[in-house]
């Protein structure tokens, strides 16, 4: 993986709060604490809280590809030391710059100090300068030919046939100049007001939806194959059940799971969490809906790596209704090893989680 140089990268271990020498173990737990307390902040009341914890989510997922590899993490720690390079060279050439602009006494007392006059307006009236003089140049002409003796001679009269000075022109130079920023200032300030205007709306807008119809498996991000295999009306309640698996290409990463399922305490495979919206994407509940709550009608792992939940839903209303997934999870075992003094088989086990939001409606119960 080629890591690009950035003196702006972000800092993975500080965001961890571990050091930089920490162990692959010490990084791990601070990336499952990490991940614990934002994902309880996606379901923060506002949609800002939910973004900014989403955008953690996938940095710690980020952080946990490249810090928990060693080749990758070898890259991450030299760009890193480059990074801070970089940005050390930076701070000294910018001192080194400001000592050379600083003039000298003798420069102060004979002119005006540059720090006091912005380059870019001297540049401005230098140009109007030279513009006004060619034009005065190019149309200068004698007085109006047209004119008595008696009225040429008369320096009264001269004077008062005099065109308007230099300064005058100037000024009227820069009104008309600044008369036009202010125009297209004002026009740009619209045109950006309308943008922001018709943003928001899409922002505001649902993602559109894919149908979910009763036993139509629908696959997911190419990993895992969801069917909804019960949806149906108890009384004022509503039963919905799911079943997940995951692909063929995917079942190798869980090999090892169903290998190990004895040892495991029948854990779940996959777990699943979403929310449940209506057509205009407001909430029909307002807390993460996830496995916990279920029945799990999956009694143990097998080789088919099924699992299924059932949700009961009480006072769910009537109409299009829109199931909204926020992550699936799966269990994989990761290492197997063996203890050289007792024998007994030791397994190390990850929750993997990935995240969406992918928008399902449910068909009407």
């Amino acid at each position: 993986m080629d890591l690009k140089v950035d003196r702006y990268m972000d800092n993975y271990y500080k965001i961890l709060e571990v050091d930089q020498d920490a162990s692959s173990k010490e990084i791990n737990e601070a990336i499952l604490n990490k991940l614990r307390l934002w994902n309880h902040r996606i379901n923060a009341p506002t949609r800002e809280r939910r973004q900014e914890a989403e955008r953690m989510v996938d940095m710690l997922e980020e952080i946990k590809v490249i810090l928990l590899d060693d080749e990758k993490r070898k890259q991450y720690d030299e760009k890193l030391k480059k990074a801070s390079k970089v940005e050390v060279i930076s701070k000294e050439e910018i001192e080194k710059k400001k000592n050379i602009e600083t003039p000298s006494p003798e420069s102060k007392q004979s002119s005006q100090s540059p720090n006091e006059l912005d380059q870019t307006e001297k540049t401005v009236e230098i140009e109007v300068k030279d513009e006004i003089r060619a034009e005065m140049h190019e149309k200068r002409q004698p007085l109006n030919e047209f004119k008595t003796q008696n009225e040429t001679s008369s320096p009264f009269n001269q004077v008062l046939e005099e065109k308007p000075t230099e300064s005058e022109q100037l000024n009227e130079k820069k009104k008309g100049k600044k008369g036009r920023v202010l125009a297209w200032s004002s026009l740009f300030i619209l045109i950006a007001s309308i943008g922001i205007y018709f943003g928001i709306q899409g922002w505001n807008k649902p993602a559109p939806s894919t149908p979910l119809t009763l036993n139509q498996p629908v696959i997911i991000d190419d990993k895992f194959m969801v069917t909804l295999t019960g949806l149906k009306k108890q009384g004022s309640n509503t039963v919905m059940t799911l079943s997940m698996r995951p692909t063929s290409e995917q079942k190798v990463n869980y090999e090892n799971t169903i290998k190990n399922k004895e040892h495991l305490q029948n854990r779940p495979l996959l777990k699943i969490s979403f929310y449940l919206e209506d057509e205009s994407g407001n909430r029909l509940i307002q807390e993460e809906v996830n496995t916990s709550q279920a029945r799990r009608l999956t009694k143990e792992l097998s080789d088919d790596m099924e699992e299924t939940y059932e949700w009961t839903f009480a006072g769910l209303p009537e109409g299009r209704n829109m199931l909204m997934v926020n992550s699936i999870t799966g269990l994989e075992v990761r290492q197997q090893t063996q203890d050289s003094q007792t024998g007994q088989q030791i397994i190390s086990a990850e929750e993997k989680s990935y995240h969406y939001k992918l928008r399902f409606e449910l068909p009407t119960s």
